[in-house]
């Protein structure tokens, strides 16, 4: 299951109110490629944070 965050609503109104739709939905886009190539680094400091009991 997958949480859910109200966090990005109130960037999404700004970037809404400056530039329109095409704004919200570029940015949206955006993340979406910068947290795909980024996610490679992040899954190597995950095992820094989170202990993971497998017995």
């Amino acid at each position: 299951m997958q949480g859910v965050s109200f966090a990005a609503v109130a960037p999404m109104v700004l970037i809404g109110k400056a530039h329109g739709l095409p704004g919200i939905f570029g940015g949206t886009i955006a993340a979406g490629i910068i947290g795909y190539f980024l996610s490679p680094y992040f899954s190597k400091l995950i095992r820094f944070f989170f202990q993971q009991n497998l017995s």
